[in-house]
């Protein structure tokens, strides 16, 4: 009898010990829970200062990266490889969405990061100029004779003054992807200056440009991107200018067979992040984060050249004919005219070109 009652109390001890160590598993987990409640509640305004929030380990920072190029675009594709090497370097801590084809315009997706209304835009360098004005030199043709010559300018001094802007200005440029240098597509083959006289081209809306134009004595005019091959047939351009990829994939080769290669300009495209999205980012994953998209920059600038070379070989097989033409007689022309026009340009700015 007294070993079966030393049993029974040895059993409901063990029985009060469990239940004990139950409710303090329980209190603990939920003091845990609201922890990480207030902290995230509290830390949102503490973002919006400037303090990076506090993020639980197991928790994932989304966000959406916007572009209004379509998904085959090389810059689409960088950002893609972007979010991939994102997720890989904070150990998917930090996550983003890629979203193209946007129906908005660059200029309305800037302002809704600006807003806070949008994590990540992607725009043109042109979209920036009302932020930044000093970033209109950017719209200047022949500012480099080479890709790599751009690149280690925004990986510089000139990027350094973009994000120093940018930050100004509410929000953050994160990294620059590019699409490659823009050409000259026509009807008839254009080798020297005096084949543009009496040209009329169509040009992208910009005074730089159209100045250079002009002084090789074509005629330059605008309309949107879904005019130019109705234009070619009805007589109303000989010429239009854009990246040899836009070339093919907008299909101007069928009007227009001819490739000149002026390579007057390269156009950039800004990551601009909210800061409120850039404040969600933990302290501690700032820099692999910006290590990342840097690493998927250079990824893309590698991949518009490769996505080049391809087009350059469809386009052969397409019967297209390339030809070539002095450039620096090219740049001396606009040069020339810029001086004439008076066009003027923040001097510190200027010297970060290159």
């Amino acid at each position: 009898m007294k070993r079966k009652t030393t049993i029974v109390l040895a059993m409901a001890m063990t029985a009060m010990m469990a239940f004990a160590l139950f409710v303090g598993t329980s209190c603990s987990s939920g003091e845990t829970g609201a922890g990480a409640n207030a902290n995230a509640g509290g830390t949102t305004g503490a973002g919006s200062q400037g303090e990076a929030p506090i993020v639980q380990a197991g928790d994932a920072v989304v966000f959406s990266m916007h572009y209004v190029d379509a998904p085959t675009s090389p810059v689409v594709k960088g950002g893609k490889k972007i979010a991939q090497l994102v997720s890989e370097a904070t150990e998917g801590r930090v996550s983003i969405d890629v979203v193209s084809g946007s129906q908005a315009s660059e200029r309305e997706l800037l302002q809704s990061v600006l807003d806070g209304k949008l994590d990540i835009a992607v725009c043109s360098h042109s979209a920036l100029v009302k932020q930044i004005p000093q970033m209109k030199i950017l719209n200047q043709p022949f500012l480099w004779e080479t890709s790599e010559d751009a690149h280690v300018a925004i990986d510089g001094t000139l990027g350094a003054l973009i994000k120093e802007q940018a930050q100004k200005k509410g929000f953050h440029v994160i990294g620059i992807e590019e699409s490659g240098f823009r050409n000259v597509f026509s009807t008839k083959p254009i080798r020297s200056l005096d084949d543009f006289k009496g040209l009329t081209i169509r040009t992208a809306k910009n005074t730089y440009f159209k100045a250079a134009f002009e002084s090789f004595g074509a005629e330059p005019v605008t309309m949107a991107s879904d005019e130019v091959i109705d234009a070619f047939g009805e007589g109303k351009i000989d010429a239009c200018e854009d990246s040899t990829i836009g070339y093919l994939t907008s299909r101007y080769y069928r009007p227009a067979r001819n490739i000149t290669y002026t390579n007057h300009a390269i156009t950039l495209y800004m990551l601009c992040m909210s800061d409120e999205a850039w404040n969600r980012i933990p302290a501690e994953l700032r820099e692999p984060f910006s290590q990342a998209i840097q690493e998927g920059v250079e990824w893309e600038r590698t991949a518009v050249v490769d996505a080049e070379n391809d087009a350059h070989d469809e386009l052969r097989g397409l019967g297209v004919y390339f030809n070539n033409i002095d450039i620096v007689s090219l740049r001396k022309q606009y040069f020339a005219k810029a001086a004439e026009e008076g066009f003027k340009f923040d001097l510190e700015w200027q010297a970060a070109i290159g």
